[in-house]
């Protein structure tokens, strides 16, 4: 059977994984872990969806509104922090650092 070839979007993926793998260990780590976890206990439903009428709490991320390259020492600061799904957190990480225009192509 033949080897599977990697496409150039699987070999970009395997090069960032390598490479950022141990910066993003090192900045979220067994106690941010922790406090993510109780922080969504408190906050279960992403901002985003509740502007819409939404009340989601699928697939809910901790998001830093400021971001941690900004603003390290805003880590645990809870005015920082915002609960958001793993749609809106991808659409505000696209706009922080692809500079994304402000209404995205939906996807379907």
């Amino acid at each position: 059977m033949a080897d599977r070839i990697q496409s150039s979007s699987q070999q970009r993926n395997y090069h960032y994984n390598r490479t950022h793998t141990q910066k993003r260990t090192a900045k979220y780590d067994n106690t941010w872990r922790e406090f993510s976890s109780n922080y969504r206990k408190r906050n279960p439903f992403c901002v985003e969806c509740r502007e819409e009428g939404l009340f989601n709490s699928k697939d809910i991320h901790v998001d830093h509104i400021v971001p941690l390259e900004k603003a390290p020492d805003r880590k645990y600061d809870l005015e920082n922090l915002q609960s958001l799904c793993r749609r809106h957190h991808g659409i505000k990480t696209a706009k922080e650092t692809l500079h994304a225009p402000e209404s995205p192509v939906e996807r379907f």
